[in-house]
């Protein structure tokens, strides 16, 4: 009998970007119900997935209900397309005009 192992490659959690972090997308991506967030769009870390393989994003970019109250658009980006926006804050992505 013949074993075969699998090994798969994780990249290890980036010591840089954490939970609540405010980070840049790279290049366009799906969300999670498949709306397109483009590159450079800002958002905020929700979660770190597969110690730091991928993270779930809050996009800037927002739906809108039927009766005008923003929906987040949520994404789960891989590391490699994401970059940190050093010394952001939440309230600094913040649109300027409300819907």
């Amino acid at each position: 009998m013949t074993m075969h192992l699998a090994y798969t490659w994780l990249p290890v959690a980036s010591a840089s970007i954490h939970e609540l972090d405010q980070v840049v997308v790279r290049t366009n991506v799906k969300g999670d119900k498949a709306e397109t967030i483009r590159e450079g769009s800002c958002g905020t870390v929700l979660s770190i997935l597969g110690d730091g393989a991928a993270y779930l994003v809050e996009s800037e970019n927002q739906r809108f209900s039927e009766n005008g109250h923003p929906i987040p658009v949520l994404a789960t980006v891989e590391l490699a397309k994401l970059e940190l926006i050093p010394g952001a804050t939440r309230a600094d992505l913040a649109p300027s005009a409300t819907h």
